[in-house]
């Protein structure tokens, strides 16, 4: 080799030789743990493009929820790159929405406006009301919200007056 061909194609200082399998066995190891972290790959990518685990099999072509099952407690860092795809699509999704309501709202559209306002804003946040039979004006009123399975019972003011709703 003269001098400009080396110039060109520098040789490594030390080459480092690996070992070839051997055995059908190794070549057959090595080629069902290529696959499978190719499947998981796929699944992940097919989180952050449909945002579902179902969604995600069908794009991998994983048939089972078992399979996955399996992925997660095996391999801790595919859970943690699971968890990391779902937190990314959620991410983009919402990047999404917003910038589709922003459209509308550039549009004029009044709902588009009223609901960026009711959310956003604490100046146009929609207040709570209570209507009651009593008469005059009410001095000090304590509201207690009481839920029952995250069903609205009572609305209950000062004590002996309640609204039932």
């Amino acid at each position: 080799m003269n001098k400009n061909e080396q110039k060109l194609f520098p040789q490594p200082e030390k080459m480092i030789f690996l070992p070839l399998p051997r055995t059908s066995d190794e070549i057959k190891y090595i080629h069902l743990r290529e696959r499978l972290r190719a499947k998981k790959q796929a699944y992940i990518e097919g989180i952050k493009k449909t945002g579902t685990v179902s969604g995600a099999m069908q794009y991998a072509g994983i048939k089972s929820r078992g399979t996955l099952g399996n992925y997660r407690e095996n391999d801790k860092n595919f859970e943690i790159d699971e968890i990391k795809a779902f937190e990314e699509f959620e991410f983009l999704a919402e990047d999404m929405a917003i910038a589709g309501l922003l459209d509308y709202i550039k549009d004029k559209d009044l709902q588009a406006i009223k609901y960026y306002l009711d959310r956003r804003s604490l100046k146009f946040r929609p207040r709570g009301e209570i209507e009651s039979n009593v008469k005059g004006r009410i001095e000090n009123v304590q509201v207690e919200i009481i839920r029952n399975n995250h069903d609205l019972k009572f609305i209950k003011i000062e004590g002996d007056q309640s609204i039932r709703r």
